[in-house]
């Protein structure tokens, strides 16, 4: 039997202040924009509030946090698959970080479209009513087959020009 974890969804709110608290005192001390510990704390304390107020933008970053953890937990396994199979890892991390921080983005982007209401409409499947045309139009040009095939065409380019490179 799985053990129910539900109750912690209860603080998500606080859990959330807490870190855009964190991370926005860390940017603030390791740039030291400031200068003092306790501006720091407070510009952390404010950000953390103006997130704490906005409903929508509090999903967002709980839906990118979510995924980012699961990117994390694959990630984790994937390099340790690594270290045990191939001899110098080192060689291997440099292509890794770069796709790591593609996937990174477009959880953030994906997490973007499904967390406000307004640009849902942009999704594919999904009703277009009172959605803009002009970024209709590119939705339905980048979902096209010509463009999707391209995008293919090009990805296998630059997966082989890697390839014959190296």
């Amino acid at each position: 039997m799985a053990i129910d974890f539900s109750w912690i969804s209860e603080g998500l709110p606080i859990f959330g202040f807490a870190l855009i608290f964190v991370l926005v005192y860390a940017i603030l001390a390791k740039t030291k924009i400031f200068g003092s510990k306790w501006i720091n704390a407070i510009m952390g304390f404010i950000f953390a509030v103006i997130f704490l107020s906005f409903s929508h933008v509090r999903d967002y970053i709980v839906n990118a946090t979510v995924w980012f953890t699961v990117l994390m937990t694959i990630l984790f396994f994937f390099l340790l698959i690594i270290v045990f199979v191939i001899k110098e890892p080192e060689s291997f991390m440099k292509p890794l970080t770069i796709v790591f921080i593609v996937l990174l983005g477009l959880i953030l982007i994906i997490t973007l479209f499904y967390s406000f209401p307004s640009t849902q409409a942009y999704l594919p499947g999904t009703s277009e009513a009172g959605a803009n045309d002009f970024l209709l139009r590119i939705k339905h040009f980048v979902l096209g087959t010509k463009f999707l095939n391209g995008a293919l065409l090009l990805i296998i380019a630059i997966i082989v020009g890697f390839l014959i490179t190296r």
